[in-house]
């Protein structure tokens, strides 16, 4: 499968959202997408590609602050999880994060995404701290820890 790295826009809002909904247990709404596009904002889609078909299959949204990048979110849709495509996304970010500059990437995550915890420590993150009771959990009205996670550049 050929794939290729491109900036995301608010023209990729609709498959965004798709992927968005069905990939994540607690997606992220249209407005909190809209909001990701910033001057701060570092947002990259990884594309399927046949021939001249460009089809979004996975994506990360990150911002830059004072020397700092913020993993917002990174997702792979369903149906191409599993294929090492995440990789290709963190190795993306750092890579962009290194030659903007930054000192150190940041991100939260689900205490209990184990696979996700597993991607974050194989690129060098390490646990920072945890926020108590950060994220919801659909159809309760319990909240579940998040994991605060850090690599250095």
């Amino acid at each position: 499968m050929k794939t290729q790295l491109e900036p995301l826009n608010h023209s990729h809002l609709p498959e965004l959202l798709n992927i968005e909904q069905n990939a994540h247990v607690t997606p992220w709404s249209e407005k909190i997408v809209n909001q990701s596009f910033s001057p701060r904002s570092h947002n990259v889609g990884l594309f399927k590609v046949n021939g001249n078909q460009f089809e979004l299959i996975g994506y990360y949204f990150s911002e830059s602050i004072a020397g700092e990048v913020s993993l917002e979110n990174i997702c792979v849709a369903n149906e191409y999880q599993g294929r090492g495509l995440s990789k290709r996304l963190m190795s993306d970010l750092i890579t962009h994060s290194q030659s903007a500059g930054a000192e150190e990437i940041w991100l939260e995550v689900r205490a209990s995404n184990t696979a996700a915890i597993a991607l974050y420590e194989a690129f060098g993150f390490e646990q920072q701290g945890i926020r108590r009771q950060y994220y919801a959990i659909p159809n309760s009205n319990l909240k579940e820890d998040a994991l605060t996670m850090k690599r250095v550049l």
